[in-house]
């Protein structure tokens, strides 16, 4: 018996070893965060019951991935080479020559992408595109010293959400209907609810890199009020975006089904963010936390069908 368990220890520890790379270059490359915010795009085109644009969900795939490594690398560059970096960004500083090359092939991809967008996409686009590249990029004049958007006391995560909801709501609505304003109820629903589900389960990634926003001196939510608090502030999202769906629902916006199916992903959310603490690895953060918005996609997708 004990040769057997011995066995298959072994067995499991070395597909665990054979896997781990590839698991590790899906998550920490930010191909799965990408592929989460296309996730939340395609469920915006069921919500809306419209014809799923793909050329949107790729362009959203696509630009993502560019966005968030753009903004790692410099993240990277601008880091004192005797601090410490989180698991996610030390990956990356290691494998330089895979991330140029994914990074190069998802030129051509945005470029092949951004030809099916309308004229209302690239008005939208305008400023969340000066938004991301002002959110490290040093523009703004404090003192003596320039700084990134990022940097302003408590806005990170409330830019971070506004242009994630912008992305995967407004641009899918865009898609759908020749003619979009936030004053149609269904519309400012969904963007609520979207930015504050985004907002609550990012607070857990400040969370984790809060020992190294400590020494960049970047204030988040989490550096400011300290991690039980922050956490107080992500379940108030939870809670607000519930009561926005259950809105949504009753202006009937939203059916029963995927009303359900978004409040229990909620609740699972809400759990992930209770066990959140710094000692966990970086898979908890770069794999469950971030899978959150997959999940809410899938359930919405089952329920829905």
């Amino acid at each position: 018996m004990g040769q057997v368990l011995a066995l298959v220890f072994f067995c499991s520890h070395k597909t665990k070893m054979i896997f781990k790379p590839i698991i590790d270059f899906f998550l920490f490359s930010n191909l799965f965060v990408a592929f989460s915010f296309s996730c939340l795009a395609f469920q915006t085109f069921l919500i809306l019951d419209s014809r799923v644009d793909f050329h949107l969900i790729l362009f959203v795939f696509c630009s993502s991935f560019f966005i968030y490594s753009f903004h790692r690398w410099l993240k990277i560059l601008n880091t004192f080479e005797n601090v410490v970096l989180p698991g996610h960004l030390a990956w990356i500083k290691s494998h330089k020559k895979h991330m140029v090359m994914i990074f190069m092939l998802s030129l051509p991809l945005i470029i092949f992408s951004s030809f099916s967008l309308s004229l209302n996409h690239v008005i939208a686009l305008l400023p969340l595109g000066i938004i991301s590249l002002g959110y490290t990029i040093p523009v703004i004049r404090e003192g003596s010293n320039n700084i990134g958007l990022r940097e302003i006391p408590g806005l990170k995560i409330f830019l971070i959400a506004f242009v994630i909801s912008c992305v995967t709501v407004l641009l899918p609505v865009i898609s759908s209907r020749e003619e979009t304003s936030f004053s149609d109820s269904e519309i400012l629903y969904l963007f609520i609810e979207r930015f504050l589900f985004v907002f609550a389960i990012t607070i857990p990634f400040d969370i984790r890199d809060l020992p190294f926003d400590k020494i960049n001196q970047t204030k988040t939510i989490p550096v400011m009020l300290g991690e039980n608090k922050a956490k107080i502030i992500s379940y108030s999202a939870l809670l607000l975006c519930m009561v926005a769906g259950i809105l949504h629902f009753f202006s009937g916006g939203l059916g029963l089904l995927t009303l359900a199916a978004i409040l229990f992903s909620l609740v699972i959310s809400a759990v992930f963010i209770f066990y959140t603490t710094l000692k966990r690895n970086e898979y908890y953060f770069s794999f469950w936390m971030e899978s959150m918005m997959v999940v809410q996609a899938v359930l919405v997708v089952l329920f829905a069908n």
